[in-house]
């Protein structure tokens, strides 16, 4: 019975270890898993610390967590490469960032604290060498809503700022052109039926203030029956067709019309697109204009009046200085029979009257006659010489294209005589082609070159150099030679008619420059003169690159 109980006892120790073996099985296992989920939270607490630090140092502003003293719990990587020593946590935020010992006055750090609400404060900081910052300060609460910690952001603002005040300074440039302007300024809806804004000078054109401009369109001032034009005019430079509007009619509030050169740009202001117009007041201009029209008909008028004048002048002197002529043939050849006369009645005159009668049938009447005979036909040269001037200026031109250089190529062979006789070197460099009359084109250059060859200075050896080049709007050619030159008192002479410059030792009447001067301007260009004296001189002149082809009523001189 006794071994029994002890085996059943050691059944039940035995069954009892049992089951504490099994409930330390289970409670190890309760252990091991608690761990494994402890070192798993542990992974993903560093884990998530490591990300809010990455995330806190990527953070390019200075960002960092202090306590209610001010001292540095945490910092990111700006706050650190900021920080002029390698530690900064534990450090009083006001030494890192003003180098002082004690806070700075007016700190948001204090106003934060104080209500627990960010604060915000901009400074200029001469310990970051005079850099403006953004400084903010965002509390953290505790369970009892009291400050436990702040959160301390500063933004290094220093270049915004400087853009910031460059912007305004551009600004203020700009508003002041736009209030200064000589030029009146409107902005308007794209329509352009209503105003939206304008500057003084357009006010002062117009007689508007700016209160009543913005009331305004584009209709209310301009007259009813332009305003279709203007209307036009202006769309088609909002859709950019053109720049520049000219003399467009502008009503004033007065009611008074003046001229202005108008241009209009889109733009879009403020996100809204508009019209700027410019406008410039060129009223004088048009007056001037119109001035200048009717002159430059009175003009036309008086030089047509001058060449028919000049033409019946020197037309109508043909007659009497043929009569002159012809009468002191007549004069000549009663002579003889007068002659005749006289020697029949020498007999009876006395000594005295027979040497006066002598003298006077074969000295003073021969000698009279021959001086009213050179004058009558020096004076029918001249008339000539002015028929000649008055149909250059009349006569219809006929434009084509020359080779320049084929003219010049003949007008030195029809000079190729005096050109070796007197040994001259001529060089001829490149010529440009022009549209001109073929027949001015070669009086021009013949004139001139046989000028050139006529005045060179003897006893040297002579040099003539004729060249040209093409610009834009007109062709120039010059004609140099190494001659006598002319003496500066007398260039007025240069191109005037029947004037001639220097010794009078060559033949001629002193027009042919005067002609010239007239083909010249005929084809809307100029010709001057520049010379030295024993020097030499140079003739430039210029043949627009397009002339029109003009007509005029020429007159037949009658011989």
């Amino acid at each position: 019975m006794a071994v029994r109980e002890v085996l059943d006892k050691a059944f039940v120790l035995q069954a009892e270890v049992a089951a504490l073996n099994d409930l330390l099985t289970v409670q190890e296992r309760v252990v091991i898993d608690q761990s494994a989920r402890l070192e798993q939270a542990v992974h993903e607490a560093r884990t998530a610390q490591q990300r809010w630090q990455s995330t806190f140092d990527a953070i390019e502003d200075l960002v960092a967590v202090i306590d209610k003293d001010h001292r540095i719990l945490a910092a990111n990587e700006a706050v650190r490469k900021a920080a002029p020593c390698k530690e900064v946590v534990g450090m009083h935020c006001y030494e890192l960032f003003h180098g002082t010992a004690s806070p700075r006055p007016n700190c948001p750090f204090e106003e934060s604290r104080r209500t627990g609400k960010p604060a915000r404060a901009d400074w200029c900081e001469p310990y970051f060498q005079g850099r403006w910052f953004d400084v903010r300060i965002f509390p953290i609460l505790g369970k009892d809503g009291s400050v436990e910690q702040l959160v301390h952001v500063v933004r290094d603002m220093t270049e915004r700022r400087k853009a910031d005040e460059a912007l305004a300074e551009s600004t203020k440039g700009l508003r002041d052109i736009f209030e200064k302007a000589a030029d009146g300024i409107l902005i308007a809806d794209v329509d352009a039926k209503r105003f939206s804004g304008c500057n003084p000078m357009i006010c002062q054109m117009l007689g508007y203030t700016p209160e009543e401009i913005v009331t305004l369109g584009l209709p209310d001032i301009h007259p009813a029956k332009d305003l279709p034009y203007v209307m036009d005019q202006v769309q088609r430079q909002a859709r950019k067709e053109f720049a520049l509007a000219k003399d467009l009619p502008v009503r004033r509030k007065d009611g008074a019309v003046f001229y202005a050169d108008v241009n209009a740009v889109p733009m879009t202001l403020r996100g809204r697109k508009c019209l700027v117009g410019f406008f410039r007041d060129v009223t004088d201009r048009k007056l001037a204009q119109e001035k200048l029209k009717l002159y430059a008909v009175e003009l036309e008028r008086a030089n047509e009046e001058v060449k028919q004048f000049a033409y019946i002048v020197s037309h109508d002197f043909r007659a009497p200085l043929v009569n002159l002529k012809g009468f002191a043939g007549e004069i000549r050849s009663s002579l003889s029979a007068v002659a005749s006369a006289l020697e029949a009645a020498l007999p009876h005159l006395s000594e005295e009257q027979r040497k006066a009668a002598a003298a006077a049938l074969k000295t003073d009447i021969p000698e009279a006659l021959h001086f009213i005979e050179t004058a009558a036909s020096n004076m029918d040269n001249h008339v000539n010489a002015l028929l000649k001037l008055s149909r250059l200026g009349r006569q219809e031109l006929h434009p084509e294209r020359l080779r320049v250089a084929e003219i010049v190529e003949r007008s030195l062979k029809a000079l190729a005589h005096q050109i070796g006789e007197r040994g001259v070197t001529v060089s001829v460099g490149p010529l440009p082609e022009v549209v001109a009359d073929r027949t001015a084109m070669e009086q021009i250059m013949g004139n001139i070159l046989a000028n050139a060859v006529l005045y060179l200075e003897p006893g040297r050896p002579g040099r003539i150099e004729v060249g040209g080049s093409r610009g834009p709007n007109e062709t120039a050619f010059f004609v140099r030679d190494n001659g006598r030159g002319v003496a500066p008192e007398d260039m007025p002479k240069v191109f005037a008619p029947f004037r001639r410059a220097g010794k009078q030792d060559v033949k001629g009447e002193g027009m042919g420059l005067a002609y010239v001067r007239t083909l010249v301007r005929r084809h809307g260009g100029e010709i001057r003169c520049e010379s030295q004296p024993g020097v030499g001189t140079t003739f430039t002149f210029t043949i627009r690159n397009s002339i029109k082809k003009e007509k005029h009523n020429a007159h037949t001189a009658t011989d």
